[in-house]
């Protein structure tokens, strides 16, 4: 290989590294709300990123299976939307599922709708979220053609964010007036939400570092000799009772019930990637690391959240909510009213929420609102991706048979970012955390360690 084509592949990485270093802390500083006016500038930080990534692969060896993966998730991200701002003329759209109520409303209100329309209702809001996905999509692929060290430090900065958001979030539980230490007008005064608007997102981002951290634990485990008296190692395992205490501190009754599942997945990583060979002082440590969490949380949070969950009538609501939904979706025949047309198109929740003192934006389920918005098509993707995820975690859980590579050596990593994964599924149930940039983007990022890096061979 010539000198200048070992430079270029030099340049190309570093600048795949850095990019996608600063998209995350970007995304993780300030994703946590629903919009903000730089929303353009982290497009066009995606989009570079996607560049850099396709020229890093066009360069480089590759992994035919996991280069399906690489184009043909981000291409489904985004082909629900595409297909809903695809232009039709009026005799076509106007008889779409579910759109005669619209311009029946139109015509009594004087605002008849002529000419060519999309089939999304809300078509401004579709296009916005198709440029906030560019930034994941980007994350996604660049992390996928980076190696295995490279991701392994930028998860670490990840996992440490999650930290810090942790204890901001027991700071704003100090702060007297309940707004000084909170980013967003719209939020959850006199909570822990960290760099977030909803203290349920925190709480989501907590949960999914619990596994990964674990993850990483592990790897360091068995690669270092003497791990229990690593620092990194003891510095890992504090971290853990840091997010499992924090993630109960938000007073999020999702996170406080995930917090079980999410210590369980954290030890099954931290087992299963180092069979026959974790040392029996490093387990040890992990487990003192849960006791240590336990402690603190029946000490200083457990009665709070009990309390809440005894008194709150939210439930009441949200069932409500999951009704009306399910029938202003049965409207449209699977077709969808369009991504982010929820509010547009269930307009009856200004009346359901006038009798609460919530922000009523979504339906929180996830499933319900991608139902709503759409269609048979975006339940189906999703449905793929977590038959996808299963079957590839119940792959990675499986000892690696002879072959020895850079995934193997990240194994941990690589279950715990399955497990988090699963995770963030699990709370989209009841709340909507993939619809934060922050959690999207941690989210591809996971999704691209699981996957594996796409590159077979790689010479900085």
């Amino acid at each position: 290989m010539s000198r200048r084509r070992r430079r270029l592949r030099r340049q190309i990485s570093l600048a795949v590294g850095w990019g996608t270093t600063v998209a995350l802390l970007a995304a993780l500083l300030m994703g946590g709300g629903q919009t903000w006016p730089g929303e353009q500038l982290l497009a066009l930080i995606g989009l570079l990123l996607i560049v850099a990534a396709l020229v890093r692969v066009q360069i480089s060896e590759v992994h035919p299976d996991r280069y399906r993966y690489f184009w043909m998730l981000p291409a489904a991200v985004v082909a629900v939307p595409l297909l809903q701002l695809i232009p039709f003329p009026e005799w076509v759209w106007s008889h779409l599922p579910g759109r005669a109520d619209l311009l029946s409303s139109l015509s009594i209100a004087g605002a008849e709708k002529d000419g060519w329309g999309t089939p999304s209702l809300n078509p401004l809001e579709t296009e916005r979220l198709l440029y906030t996905a560019l930034l994941p999509i980007g994350i996604f692929m660049a992390a996928m053609t980076m190696r295995g060290g490279q991701r392994r430090k930028v998860v670490g900065m990840v996992v440490l964010f999650a930290g810090a958001s942790g204890l901001l979030g027991l700071l704003q539980l100090l702060d007297e007036s309940g707004r000084r230490l909170h980013f967003y007008d719209i939020t959850n005064p006199f909570s822990a939400v960290g760099f977030f608007a909803n203290r349920n997102h925190l709480a989501s981002l907590l949960l999914v570092c619990i596994p990964v951290t674990a993850g990483l634990l592990a790897d360091r485990v068995r690669h270092h000799r003497r791990s229990a008296s690593d620092l990194w190692v003891w510095l890992g395992a504090a971290l853990l009772v840091v997010l499992a205490v924090c993630a109960t501190a938000t007073n999020s009754r999702a996170g406080f019930l995930l917090l079980m599942p999410a210590l369980l997945a954290g030890g099954v990583a931290f087992q299963w990637s180092a069979r026959g060979g974790m040392p029996k002082r490093a387990a040890s440590l992990l487990g003192l690391a849960v006791v240590v969490a336990t402690a603190l949380i029946v000490q200083f949070t457990l009665v709070a959240q009990l309390d809440r969950i005894a008194h709150e009538d939210f439930d009441e609501f949200r069932a409500d909510m999951y009704a009306r939904t399910l029938e202003s979706a049965g409207d449209t025949w699977g077709v969808g009213y369009g991504i982010g047309s929820f509010l547009h198109a269930y307009d009856d929740v200004g009346d359901v929420a006038a009798d609460y003192s919530v922000y009523v934006n979504h339906a929180h389920n996830d499933y319900l609102e991608l139902w709503l918005e759409g269609g048979v098509p975006a339940l189906a993707l999703m449905l793929a991706a977590i038959v996808l995820l299963v079957r590839t975690l119940k792959q990675k859980l499986q000892p690696p048979e002879g072959v020895h590579d850079e995934d193997t050596h990240h194994r941990g990593l690589q279950i715990g970012a399955g497990f988090g994964l699963a995770l963030l599924l699990v709370h989209s149930l009841v709340d909507y955390p993939l619809r934060t940039l922050t959690l999207a983007s941690v989210a591809a990022l996971l999704a691209a360690i699981l996957a594996g890096t796409v590159r077979v061979t790689s010479r900085n």
